[in-house]
């Protein structure tokens, strides 16, 4: 019995420091976030392995586009997608494919570009 409750501690002890491991090494941008504006919809998806996607909504129609994403510095992310549009756009629109992202104290909405998203469960 008592070599029971030994291995049942140190299994628990396990679990927690991975679970805690886990929950540290995660970038603030991960998750969903979304504009709050009623006539042009924005959101976002950044998830941990570095893809995501971004969607619009405009009344009924919509669009979607798979993105790839990487940290390169505190507030500064690279993001590229193989989407024709997008790349087609570049050319009219150059930029250098960062966004610039403030986030607030409780990483709650994140100023993105200027344009502000509220993180959503």
């Amino acid at each position: 019995m008592k070599k029971a409750v030994v291995i049942f501690g140190i299994a628990a002890v396990l679990i927690a420091a991975v679970c805690a491991a886990g929950c540290v090494a995660s970038d603030p941008l991960v998750g969903k976030w979304a504009t709050d504006s009623e006539k042009l919809g924005v959101s976002c998806v950044y998830n941990a392995d570095g893809t995501g996607e971004w969607s619009i909504h405009l009344g009924s129609l919509s669009a979607s586009i798979d993105i790839a994403w990487s940290k390169l510095s505190d507030g500064k992310y690279s993001v590229s997608t193989n989407n024709e549009v997008v790349s087609a756009l570049k050319s009219v629109f150059p930029g250098d494919g960062t966004m610039t992202v403030t986030f607030s104290e409780d990483k709650k909405i994140a100023v993105i570009n200027g344009i502000e998203f509220v993180r959503k469960a």
